[in-house]
């Protein structure tokens, strides 16, 4: 209705020859904005008041244009339709920000909830994670506790270490596995897959030769040793080979014996750091 009221009167005015004045016409102009926006629902009662005036302006100026009471009641009918327009947009931005107020809680408490979910399955993983480690340590435990009635097991910084004397291994100077070590392989491969940890296989030999000749053929022994291990089921990605020669003996090379314990494969399941998840070989 108030755009109605402004047009009609308008066409009126325009059919009888009347020519508005600039006061009038910018009055005029602010109140259709004001009506046509927000306004009309926000500030109503100041809208009414500005269409009073400019109603009140719009007959003074028919009768005495260029009046200043005419210009007078022009400028309140305008500064009333710029002040409706101002609440209204101050209304909107107080709506806008307190929607936006509400939205930025609703996520926070989104967020909250799910990095509080995401942490609480994190706990969770990191218990049942805990929870695998130690049995897994404890069917490696029992596994070497029992290849332990057969083998040499010993327990050292690096981790526990499996020793096969090469005298029921392999034939001197030779690689090849001899079938009666396929038996005493068959036990370690048992206890080997009851663990995840890294392995490692190194060849040993005695003195006796050049340096090149021993490490190649601690190369080829401790090869021999994975190639069979794997053969029985023990995981190929978690085993590393090695050929440490003469060079790292346990016993005099002086003696018959002390040679013979020197020719060996050792088998070292590397001990896992704590706080990782995987397990990666130390030195030695």
């Amino acid at each position: 209705m108030k755009r109605i009221f402004v047009g009609a009167l308008g066409v009126a005015l325009v059919a009888c020859g009347y020519k508005p004045s600039q006061e009038l016409l910018t009055a005029r102009n602010a109140y259709q904005t004001a009506a046509q926006g927000p306004a009309a629902d926000v500030a109503p009662s100041d809208l009414h008041e500005a269409r009073r005036y400019l109603e009140r302006a719009e007959s003074m100026d028919r009768d005495a244009q260029g009046d200043p009471a005419t210009k007078a009641q022009a400028y309140i009918a305008l500064r009333r339709a710029e002040w409706a327009q101002a609440r209204a947009a101050t209304a909107t931005s107080k709506q806008q920000i307190a929607a936006a107020d509400q939205r930025l809680h609703s996520d926070q408490d989104t967020i909250v909830s799910q990095a509080r979910g995401q942490l609480a399955d994190e706990k969770q993983r990191t218990a049942e994670a805990q929870r695998l480690a130690t049995q897994a340590d404890e069917r490696t435990r029992q596994a070497l506790d029992q290849l332990a009635q057969s083998e040499k097991v010993t327990r050292e910084a690096r981790g526990e270490v499996i020793t096969l004397p090469n005298g029921v291994m392999f034939k001197t100077g030779k690689a090849e596995l001899l079938p009666a070590s396929h038996g005493r392989l068959d036990e370690v491969a048992d206890a080997l897959q009851k663990t995840q940890r890294t392995l490692i296989i190194e060849g040993h030999t005695d003195s006796r030769g050049g340096d090149s000749l021993n490490q190649r053929l601690s190369e080829k022994r401790a090869e021999a040793v994975k190639d069979y291990l794997v053969s029985r089921g023990v995981d190929e990605s978690r085993v590393q080979v090695r050929g440490a020669g003469k060079s790292r003996p346990i016993a005099d090379n002086s003696s018959a014996e002390g040679r013979a314990l020197n020719r060996r494969v050792e088998i070292v399941l590397v001990r896992q750091r704590q706080g990782t998840a995987g397990a990666q070989p130390q030195q030695r």
